[in-house]
């Protein structure tokens, strides 16, 4: 399960606000979403009064763009046979979670929430999920080949490197990505 050892980028929506956020979650075996959620974020003073959310699951970028610039917000409607908001023409990216502890550290708060069809929820994120980690590790190869073939200096590649990595490292545990990142680390 690739959600279980990588954060996988999403946009929440809390059934009882007419708000979306990008939100980061990452799964446990225990068929549990954990996030983060720091202070000074729109969800951030919310998250307390909230019970259930959907957690949408997207592969384009731009939508992250959209929440932040809250035209995302624009398109939700109320779904009266559930009582939440929805993204409408996004229903089958939402997975219905219920929040179900709050863990408040110094400038954050983990949530923990349950999908309500587990199943579904995980087959969804891994099959839609977009993850920092997939899309850095890509961009290191594309310079690393370009660097193989002396389209740009190894002092190039290095810098890409250094700043893609940390994102790899900070957003997975994965031993899979770890090995190739390991595998093709910059020598500088």
């Amino acid at each position: 399960m690739i959600c279980e050892d990588t954060y996988i980028e999403t946009i929440i929506v809390p059934c009882n606000y007419r708000v979306t956020m990008p939100l980061g979650v990452k799964c446990s075996r225990n068929s549990v979403l954990y996030a983060r959620i720091y202070e000074g974020s729109r969800l951030y003073n919310i998250i307390e009064d909230v019970s259930q959310a959907g957690i949408y699951t997207v592969s384009r970028a731009t939508l992250f763009y959209e929440s932040l610039g809250r035209l995302l917000d624009e398109k939700l409607v109320k779904d009266y046979s559930e009582e939440c908001f929805v993204i409408k023409g996004a229903e089958h990216y939402r997975i219905k979670v219920k929040i179900t502890d709050i863990t408040r550290k110094s400038n954050y708060k983990i949530i923990e929430m349950k999908p309500v069809n587990p199943e579904i929820a995980f087959n969804q994120i891994e099959s839609a999920g977009y993850s920092r980690a997939d899309g850095c590790l890509l961009e290191i190869l594309v310079r690393y080949t370009k660097m193989r073939a002396g389209v740009i200096t190894a002092e190039d590649y290095c810098m890409y490197y250094n700043l893609c990595g940390e994102s790899v490292k900070r957003s997975t545990r994965n031993p899979e990505y770890l090995k190739v990142l390991e595998e093709i680390k910059c020598q500088s």
